[in-house]
């Protein structure tokens, strides 16, 4: 049995577990949790940096009629899931550091930290995504990757799903703007297929949606599109929204504040050159998080120092979670690869209630098993 991250001064050893497999026809990949490290090993871990591989961004499959990736919170065997490079027992603590120095590196305008393509990008707009890069930093196609072959294209299966009732979510392979809905789900048990789009795939899928943008989610024959629209009502049904209106209007509040930071970080995502970034990185670590943690560390304290909604875990609380565990990871796809990366790994020491409530939700039993198991993304 995995053990819970529990914040101490001390760094526990981190553990490895072999990823869960899922459903036959769908895909899983192992994934990374965060780990916080103290001041003391910070001068070290700097020192012995070493620079991670970026992730590629997601290529164009030959047949264009192949389907997506998709993964399910199903717990039978996939004939298409590949052995694991590695096992993990447990989620990682938030103390033990493992420091990424991606600074040395300058990408240009599309390209990671090591010349590769970046992953698709995140619109400005805090409720949408939109279509992701298919090209490389050169301006040339990025090159094509295959998927798992199926009988249904993207397109038929978003029509399929307003007559067989099945719970699905279409978005990129990536967390973004659908992993709230995703950990939503899988706290509350709640049966869906995840379905991650290729850029061809979203091609296809495009002028079949209402807004020509995802996430979209099938809910018992209905369509629904936008981010946090769709987590709502994923959390109403889950029991995760608050019994009173005042519940819920404080989880609907700090939704909104974890989204405003979410956009900061899509903004450095979204920069243009190298010095942009750094400038935009060093403005999100000298002025923005400060204040922000501050902020909520002190909300979370007035509403009794637990969740912030109050007695009971609501989606603002999974929410903020999702932030901050994302942020202080040091495997995490996205923030490994910016300027002043290993910076971040130290930040949330000063904040223990922030610290508490990631430790608190991520021993809950869904998200705990949704964290162990889901697949590793591209962002």
């Amino acid at each position: 049995m995995a053990k819970e991250k529990e914040v101490k001064k001390e760094s526990p050893k981190k553990d490895k577990e072999v990823g869960k497999k899922d459903d036959p026809k769908k895909t899983v990949k192992k994934a990374s949790a965060p780990s916080t490290p103290t001041k003391d090993d910070k001068k070290d871990n700097k020192d012995t940096a070493k620079v991670k591989e970026p992730v590629n961004a997601p290529s164009t499959p030959d047949d264009k009629s192949s389907p997506s990736k998709k993964s399910s919170t199903s717990s039978e065997p996939s004939k298409d899931v590949k052995d694991p490079k590695e096992e993990k027992d447990s989620a990682k603590d938030l103390t033990t550091p493992k420091v990424d120095d991606s600074s040395s590196a300058k990408p240009t305008s599309g390209e990671d930290a090591n010349g590769n393509a970046k992953a698709p990008e995140e619109p400005s707009d805090p409720a949408e995504a939109s279509e992701p890069v298919t090209e490389n930093g050169n301006g040339t196609a990025a090159q094509e990757d295959p998927v798992v072959e199926s009988r249904f294209s993207v397109a038929d299966l978003l029509k399929q799903s307003a007559n067989d009732g099945m719970v699905r979510l279409f978005y990129f392979d990536g967390s973004g703007r659908a992993e709230l809905s995703r950990l939503i789900m899988a706290q509350a048990g709640i049966q869906f297929e995840d379905i991650r789009l290729s850029a061809q795939e979203w091609r296809e899928l495009k002028p079949e949606t209402p807004f020509g943008q995802v996430p979209i989610l099938t809910f018992e024959g209905q369509m629904f599109c936008q981010s946090i629209t769709i987590a709502r009502f994923l959390a109403k049904r889950a029991g995760l929204y608050g019994d009173t209106e005042l519940e819920q209007t404080y989880a609907d509040m700090i939704v909104d504040c974890a989204t405003d930071f979410n956009n900061k970080w899509v903004a450095v995502f979204r920069a243009q050159s190298w010095d942009e970034q750094v400038s935009l990185v060093r403005l999100n670590i000298e002025a923005f998080l400060p204040k922000f943690f501050r902020s909520t560390e002190d909300m979370l304290r007035a509403r009794g120092g637990k969740y912030f909604a109050g007695e009971k875990l609501t989606y603002g609380d999974i929410y903020m979670f999702h932030i901050l565990y994302s942020f202080s990871d040091p495997e995490d796809p996205f923030y490994k690869t910016l300027p002043h990366a290993d910076e971040r790994l130290y930040m949330l020491e000063d904040y223990p209630l922030l610290v508490d409530l990631v430790n608190r939700v991520l021993a809950e039993p869904g998200i705990k098993e949704w964290i162990k198991t889901r697949p590793e993304g591209l962002f």
